[in-house]
């Protein structure tokens, strides 16, 4: 009896569940690095570890954190100009005072939906342009 077998029939009760013995590593495609699993990464290592080779990769995941970090505010910057950010936020604007002013977190959850755009990143872009 193979070894896929037997943990089928012992652990799975016959059935096909999880077997470490039936995938490969094949199967498994590396998934993307986002800025937030290389911040991770980079958090996880300790600033007081002086080990060369930490060291190193502290360093090394820094700068690519920082270069990530980059592309995303430059991509930002290209979508949110002055002129865009100033008519969003008339938007977002005349929509809230269409509610009295006050919103539930629902009605904003639904126009953020409407209109494509979020309003943190509103907020941010407001606040990166200095309207």
């Amino acid at each position: 009896m193979s070894k896929a077998s037997e943990w089928d029939r012992i652990n799975n009760e016959g059935g096909e569940g999880f077997n470490p013995y039936r995938h490969t590593n094949d199967e498994f495609e590396p998934q993307p690095r986002t800025i937030e699993t290389v911040r991770r990464e980079w958090l996880a290592i300790s600033p007081y570890d002086e080990a060369p080779a930490m060291v190193a990769k502290r360093n090394a995941l820094r700068a690519e954190l920082d270069a990530m970090e980059a592309e995303a505010d430059a991509a930002f910057d290209a979508e949110w100009t002055v002129e865009v950010t100033v008519a969003r936020r008339a938007e977002w604007n005349e929509w809230v005072m269409s509610h009295n002013g006050s919103p539930t977190p629902h009605q904003v959850e639904d126009q953020c939906r409407v209109q494509g755009f979020g309003l943190d990143d509103l907020r941010r872009a407001v606040k990166r342009h200095g309207l």
